[in-house]
């Protein structure tokens, strides 16, 4: 390095220079300024000449000015001649866990998974950081920005990336980051037709929806909503639409509707309709109503053209009049039950009863009911006056009947009659 010496008013002398007093040229002095080292001396008795001189000198030095676009730096030493720093964000690609610098931009890839982006701890003013879909895979992948301990957009909460082709810019404004963000040059994928996707506070225009499943929700309003339910749609705590206008289609019996467009086809009574109730009906009025009135009732008569003889089931749940018309051939037993499969004691509750006819045709040799069970099992019935019958009536039709209450399990009472009629 050449030190130059500003010693008098008439000569700047140069350790191993020859000492001139007038201006220097490019050829004596190195051709770097960086490497110059200039020193003031005493200039305090410069005369008017001296000093124009001196700055004469410095006017005229040359020196190499390095690249093109470099300035001149200092790092409290020496000047050197540098490029400038880059400007705008550096960028790096990740595709795994990682937390981002200030002034650092990701170039995101979740194409092998999920991952996130942490932010920066203690932001200040003006910080800023980009996170970009590099692979066009945050629709499946989702991408967090882990906020770090600061809020994102005033909320608590990591920003969850999951929209394809998207860029996002968070500034620190002092208090929160502030999320900007843009989809990609080929239109990203916001809303696919295919997959699954998340919508918050988005309006739906004059949407088709097919097998959705809505899940429960706490409230809902509908308005002109048609089509037909299915299944898939749970409208729990649906208001705002009244069931008589703008509904059409059939509601699923497992949504609360029939299943059917008409009550009769939902297998529903009706008062202006024929019913037939297969399954047990309970009536019940109270002290002071009562429970059923029978303007007109017609009781179904099971009439065959069989001889009463040997043992002879009634099933009660099907027959409670049952007609032979064929005359009996010899005494016989009758036995009550429900059906061939079920006993009445399993369909009856203690302080129940039943009643049940049988019309028994005879010729001229008469025979009569001679031994009484249920469910199998032969019990006596208190029989009309007293005394069981011993013969039937010839040449006529008698006609018995029982009536039974259960008294406890498999424990019953009979009451019968024998009444002729020719």
């Amino acid at each position: 390095m050449a030190t130059i010496l500003l010693r008098t008013a008439n000569s700047i002398s140069s350790p191993g220079s020859t000492v001139k007093g007038t201006p220097l040229t490019n050829s004596e002095v190195d051709n770097n300024f960086s490497n110059i080292n200039i020193t003031l001396g005493v200039l305090s008795n410069l005369s008017t000449t001296a000093n124009a001189n001196l700055v004469s000198a410095i006017n005229s030095i040359t020196y190499s000015v390095g690249s093109s676009g470099n300035v001149l730096t200092s790092n409290g030493n020496v000047w050197a001649s540098t490029s400038l720093p880059a400007s705008g964000l550096s960028y790096v690609a990740k595709s795994a866990n990682y937390t981002i610098n200030n002034n650092e931009g990701v170039l995101a890839n979740t194409a092998l998974g999920a991952f996130t982006i942490t932010l920066p701890v203690s932001p200040i003013v003006g910080n800023q950081v980009v996170v970009a879909d590099a692979g066009g895979d945050f629709g499946a992948n989702a991408l967090t920005i882990a906020r770090n301990g600061s809020t994102i957009a005033n909320l608590a909460d990591d920003l969850i990336c999951d929209i394809n082709d998207i860029s996002v810019q968070l500034v620190y404004s002092g208090n929160t980051w502030e999320v900007y963000s843009q989809i990609g040059g080929n239109g990203g994928t916001g809303v696919t037709l295919t997959g699954t996707q998340t919508l918050t506070n988005k309006t739906l225009t004059s949407p088709i929806l097919t097998t959705p499943a809505l899940g429960t929700p706490s409230a809902i309003v509908l308005t002109n909503a048609t089509g037909t339910p299915t299944a898939a749609i749970g409208l729990a705590n649906a208001t705002g639409l009244p069931l008589s206008t703008g509904v059409t289609g059939t509601l699923a019996i497992t949504n609360g509707g029939t299943g059917a467009s008409t009550l009769a086809g939902a297998n529903i009574a009706v008062t202006s309709a024929s019913s037939t109730f297969t399954g047990t009906q309970t009536f019940s009025g109270n002290s002071s109503t009562i429970a059923m009135i029978l303007n007109d009732v017609a009781e179904v008569a099971n009439v065959s053209a069989i001889a009463a003889t040997g043992n002879v089931n009634i099933d009660v749940t099907t027959q409670s009049v049952i007609y032979f018309t064929t005359s009996a051939t010899g005494n016989w037993t009758v036995n009550l039950r429900a059906s061939s499969g079920t006993a009445l004691n399993s369909i009856m509750t203690t302080g129940q009863s039943v009643t049940v006819a049988f019309l028994v045709t005879q010729g001229a040799t008469a025979y009569y009911n001679s031994v009484f069970q249920v469910d199998g099992t032969g019990i006596t019935p208190k029989w009309q006056g007293g005394t069981a019958p011993s013969a039937g009536n010839a040449s006529s039709v008698d006609v018995y009947s029982y009536t039974v209450i259960k008294t406890a399990n498999a424990t019953f009472t009979a009451f019968a009659s024998q009444t002729k009629f020719a």
